[in-house]
């Protein structure tokens, strides 16, 4: 029996298995990547806002094709990577319940790109705008969506991507850089 275990699990093994987005992704139990950074702020002093981050960090080498949603399974069909290429990383940000902004870079014949994708929920389901204008197009949205509370709190477990830096600037109308330096 175990004999047909491993033959089945190397014969299957091989086909890519969906990233799931669920609580084993973000405890780093997955081991297809190097690195799983999720925070979260989930608090009243911040109006009962809730607010979402997680970056990935791919292995070399990882079999990273196809992502799924952690509640009811199902395809993340936006996310899904084309032929040649590969993903290098992901970060997003999400209420989990009405929006999320992710972006991620793939490599694709040695020439890194970089994808942007927003959705909103509009009734039961998502609509996803395919073009968010870059960096700028995704930092407007977010900060369309996140209190300068939320993102204070959210600030403390932040990395520093790219993404955060942009989004951070939006606020530049309302913040003091005071605010954040030494504060964490």
């Amino acid at each position: 029996m175990n004999t047909l275990f491993f033959f089945l699990s190397f014969v299957f093994g091989v086909s890519a298995v969906p990233v799931v987005f669920d609580k084993p992704l973000w405890e780093g139990k997955d081991a297809r990547f190097a690195h799983v950074l999720h925070g979260k702020v989930d608090e009243p002093k911040v109006g009962g806002t809730k607010l979402r981050f997680l970056l990935l960090v791919p292995k070399l080498g990882a079999d990273v094709k196809e992502f799924h949603t952690g509640l009811t399974p199902k395809p993340v069909n936006f996310l899904g990577l084309g032929t040649g290429e590969v993903l290098t990383g992901l970060f997003g940000l999400s209420d989990c319940k009405t929006w999320h902004a992710l972006t991620w870079d793939v490599l694709n014949g040695g020439v890194l790109a970089t994808k942007f994708v927003v959705g909103v929920k509009d009734g039961e389901t998502f609509v996803h705008p395919l073009v968010v204008g870059g960096w700028d197009g995704f930092a407007d949205f977010v900060h369309g969506k996140v209190t300068l509370a939320a993102f204070k709190e959210l600030w403390k477990l932040l990395p520093s991507h790219l993404a955060v830096h942009k989004v951070w600037w939006t606020f530049k109308d309302v913040w003091s850089i005071t605010m954040f330096v030494n504060k964490r």
